[in-house]
């Protein structure tokens, strides 16, 4: 039969056979439609609910807790447990009906009947209880007031050291390799202290340009520069004074900074840009790096003073793969986050899956195993993940650790990377096999000329022979001589040395670092110091002429 063969009286019938309720008011809240099971089910009279007011059934105590009523006054679905006169409370879903101007024109509500309240009742209690008592495993393997997940002997003496130590205002230094939850143990610091009450400002050093870096860190005056906020700027120090800021990737920054920096933690006084007036700030800094700063500092990269300052309690971090009993309660945290977050079934894993996160390298430590836990919670359909699913999701290394001042991704950026790399060596090799070449041509036109040829000009055949002997590198001296002084002839002079008047051209050793520097200078002049037009002539990116710079001090 279709639907519209089916006809009213069928559907009449059909609904005073189901096993809950079914009663719909209009939108003045008068019953206008009820099965048969209503009365029986609410235990009210049918002469009183025919043409009956839910508010005037609420006043008389028929319906408490009324869903339909919280349906017409918030215009959204309402799941209630209705009480009243009824043996029981009975799980009610009231659904609005809006009309074209958005107003309530209808409200259904739908109970069920005992054996279906009660079975939803203990569906949820088990469902509840479980979500309990996994809470509650999670919070014994949780510090207090932060969300730091540890189980491994590692983890658990730093953050009873951490507790021990955080009431104080000392300095911290955080170090260990990249994603191993720096951030998170930062937060925790602040979270223990005396300043937990406090801002907490994380500031990542290596993404704020050197130009921009004093303003940021000390805000600006009004009208400090052109472009400037009229009404000045805070800086993070003025932002986070009584609070915590957290310096990531601190090793990245210039040694101009470094300096400025170093005055603000032994005085706690700071200037804005534009501004004679001294401040004062009162802030506890948290920093943290991937680097191996002692060895930062003894290339001159990072200040001794500082790194000092700045490591009054330092703490490396192990990697993730050297505290493997973290890794399924970590896993365990995301994925029942990430259900959370996106409304779906937690994963679980089979044991061939634990242990292949388990036996994992985790290059990329907490932040890729948070990522790719993500990843599995949504694309996979079958929350219970095997072995070989997951180890689809893995990338494989070959190398153990990525290079700490490695920018590109292997593959197809790596490849573009080292590409530009080497067509800047050779449009430098070509520059200075020109001008070997013209200075070759040059000093045969001076030669020429100390011997009576004045007048001669190097032909096109010479210029060709003089830049192919460019080719071939110059070792020895090679005499200029003038033109005889009054009194003497050429021969005479020939040979002597004349003071001040005799050059000689000579080759110094060049390395292709040497090369690289100067040619970045010159290109840095032409363009008045424009990096982004200096980028584009020699073909390279800004951020690795930026580095370049920093690297040859061509600032």
């Amino acid at each position: 039969m279709r639907r519209e063969e089916f006809g009213l009286e069928n559907l009449v019938k059909a609904l005073n056979h189901m096993k809950g309720t079914l009663l719909i008011c209009d939108r003045n809240r008068n019953v206008v439609y009820y099965n048969d099971v209503v009365c029986s089910a609410l235990d009210i009279p049918e002469e009183r609910l025919s043409g009956a007011n839910l508010m005037g059934l609420a006043e008389e105590g028929y319906i408490l807790n009324s869903a339909s009523i919280q349906a017409f006054e918030t215009r959204q679905l309402s799941i209630k447990y209705v009480r009243g006169k009824m043996k029981m409370p009975i799980l009610t879903v009231s659904n609005p009906v809006l009309d074209e101007n958005g107003e309530v024109a209808l409200v259904v509500a739908v109970s069920f009947n005992e054996q279906i309240t009660e079975l939803v009742a203990r569906e949820m209690m088990e469902s509840r209880q479980k979500s309990i008592e996994l809470l509650d495993f999670l919070s014994s393997k949780m510090s207090n007031n932060a969300t730091v997940i540890a189980e491994s002997a590692a983890m658990k003496g730093i953050l009873a050291f951490l507790t021990r130590i955080s009431p104080a205002d000392s300095n911290i230094l955080l170090t260990g390799e990249t994603g191993a939850g720096k951030e998170v143990l930062a937060k925790y610091i602040h979270n223990q202290s005396s300043r937990s009450g406090g801002v907490f400002i994380p500031v990542n050093c290596a993404a704020i340009p050197e130009s921009l870096m004093e303003s940021e860190f000390f805000g600006y005056a009004r009208g400090a520069f052109t472009g400037a906020n009229k009404e000045g700027k805070a800086g993070v120090f003025e932002l986070a004074d009584g609070g915590t800021i957290f310096l990531d990737e601190v090793g990245e920054l210039p040694l101009t900074t470094q300096a400025r920096l170093l005055r603000v933690l032994e005085s706690g006084e700071f200037l804005k840009v534009g501004s004679s007036t001294v401040l004062k700030t009162n802030v506890r800094i948290v920093a943290a790096t991937n680097l191996d700063m002692v060895k930062a500092v003894s290339e001159g990269k990072f200040r001794e003073d500082l790194y000092y300052r700045l490591s009054t309690i330092h703490i490396e971090i192990p990697p993730l793969r050297e505290r493997a009993d973290d890794i399924l309660l970590l896993f365990r945290k995301f994925s029942t986050d990430f259900a959370e977050r996106y409304r779906m079934p937690v994963i679980q894993l089979t044991d061939d899956a634990r242990n292949v996160l388990l036996n994992y390298r985790w290059p990329g430590n907490v932040r890729q195993l948070k990522n790719i836990t993500e990843q599995i919670s949504i694309f996979e359909t079958n929350r219970e993940v095997d072995g070989a699913t997951l180890q689809g999701y893995l990338p494989q290394y070959n190398i153990e650790k990525l290079p700490a001042r490695q920018t590109a991704t292997p593959g197809e950026q790596d490849h573009t990377f080292f590409e530009k790399e080497r067509k800047m060596l050779y449009k430098t090799l070509f520059e200075m096999q020109k001008e070997l070449a013209d200075l070759h041509a040059k000093v045969e036109e001076l030669t020429k000329a100390a011997q009576g040829q004045a007048h001669f000009t190097p032909s096109p055949q010479s210029v060709t022979v003089a830049r192919s002997m460019a080719l071939a590198p110059i070792t020895t001296a090679v005499p200029v001589h003038v033109p005889a002084s009054k009194g003497k002839t050429i021969d005479e002079t020939e040979g002597e040395v004349i003071p001040n008047e005799a050059e000689y051209v000579e080759e110094q050793p060049t390395t292709l670092e040497d090369t690289e520097r100067e040619t970045i200078r010159k290109a840095l002049m032409r363009n008045h110091g424009k990096r982004k037009k200096t980028a584009e002539e020699l073909k390279i990116s800004e951020r690795t002429l930026y580095r370049k710079i920093k690297e040859y001090n061509l600032e």
